[in-house]
C-alpha cells in the first residue's frame, strides 16, 4: 500500500498491509488487527497497537461491515448501533446514541470538526413463507460536531422502497472542509444544505 501527496501524486510512505485498514489519515491507519480481529491503529511507520480503552460496549465487528473512519488526523468514529469518537491514543471523546432501529452505514469526514454519518433502517415485511425479509434502506444523514461532542444537524433521506415499484435511491454525502456545509447526492440530485455555526 502507498500513501500519496494529493498535489503532487508523491509518495508519502509505503507499507505491505497484512491486517485489514479501514482507513488512513495523513500520519495514521485504523483497522483490524491480531487473532480476534480487534480495532487497532498505528502510524505510517509504526506497528499496530489494539485500542482497549474504548469499553466493552463499543462493539466491533469488521466482518459484518462496522463503520470506522478518521473525521480528523487523529480523530476517528466507530459504531454500528452507538457511535463512539475517540483519538489514536484511546481516549474516548464522546458517545452518541442512535435511536432503537437506527444502524450507522457509513462515515463521511470533513477532515476537520465535523463528520457525517448515514444511518439505515430495516424496511420491509418478514414472511419466511413467501421468501420476504426486511432490508436495510436509507434513512438520514447526521452531522456530528466533536468540540461539541453532539449532532448539529439531521436531515430526512428517501431510502428505496420494499413496495412495487420497488424505487431504488442512492444517496452520499460530503461536509466541506471548512464545516459549513453539507453535500447531499440522491440519485442523479445534488443539493447544498448551510449548516449551523
Amino acid at each position: 500500500m502507498e500513501l500519496r501527496d494529493a498535489q503532487t501524486l508523491a509518495a508519502i510512505s509505503k507499507w505491505t498491509e497484512s491486517s485489514e485498514t479501514s482507513d488512513v489519515s495523513d500520519h495514521w491507519l485504523v483497522g483490524s488487527c491480531g487473532e480476534l480481529a480487534e480495532l487497532c491503529v498505528r502510524g505510517l511507520d509504526q506497528s499496530w497497537q489494539p485500542l482497549r480503552t474504548l469499553g466493552k460496549d463499543i462493539r466491533v465487528d469488521f466482518k459484518h461491515g462496522t463503520p470506522v473512519a478518521f473525521a480528523s488526523d487523529d480523530t476517528f468514529v466507530v459504531g454500528r448501533f452507538q457511535l463512539a469518537v475517540a483519538t489514536v491514543q484511546g481516549a474516548l471523546l464522546f458517545r452518541a446514541e442512535l435511536p432503537k432501529d437506527r444502524t450507522v452505514i457509513r462515515v463521511r469526514s470533513s477532515g476537520g470538526d465535523r463528520f457525517a454519518v448515514i444511518e439505515d433502517r430495516m424496511r420491509g415485511l418478514r414472511n419466511e413463507a413467501l421468501d420476504m425479509y426486511p432490508f436495510q434502506a436509507d434513512d438520514s444523514v447526521v452531522v456530528y460536531s466533536i468540540s461539541r461532542r453532539r449532532a448539529v444537524y439531521a436531515l430526512k433521506l428517501e431510502g428505496s422502497s420494499p413496495w412495487s415499484p420497488w424505487n431504488i435511491h442512492d444517496n452520499d454525502v460530503a461536509v466541506s472542509p471548512d464545516g459549513a456545509l453539507l453535500a447531499v447526492i440522491s440519485d442523479a440530485t445534488l443539493q447544498v444544505y448551510r449548516l449551523p455555526q
